[in-house]
């Protein structure tokens, strides 16, 4: 059974969505590139036309395009959201020290 062509147009928006260095975390093997599909790489094959929309730099989103966002999903059948915390934002010390921040704003006051 064949998939192709099940949607007109999809969208896919998200700065994970068609980028293979951020869909990986902290602990990846790092593969080579050449053998990774993205979301969007494996989607385009359910539709006539895939749209991708980044939204955001990276993961972190501190430049955030809505306009683009908004002119990608118009028309389109189906909407996936790739979203995440990439490696930036996962890596073991970034959540040790915000798991000990919390831990210190929590503690009860003796």
């Amino acid at each position: 059974m064949t998939y192709a062509n099940v949607f007109v147009c999809i969208q896919v928006i998200g700065p994970m969505a068609n980028d293979s260095s951020t869909i990986f975390g902290t602990y990846t093997a790092h593969p080579d590139a050449r053998f990774v599909s993205t979301p969007a790489d494996g989607l385009s094959r359910l539709s006539n036309e895939t749209r991708h929309a980044a939204g955001c730099d990276n993961p972190a989103c501190q430049n955030y395009d809505p306009d683009a966002v908004k002119n990608a999903v118009k028309g389109a059948e189906l909407v996936v959201v790739c979203l995440g915390l990439g490696t930036h934002l996962s890596c073991f010390r970034v959540i040790s020290r915000d798991v000990n921040e919390a831990r210190t704003r929590t503690r009860p006051v003796a």
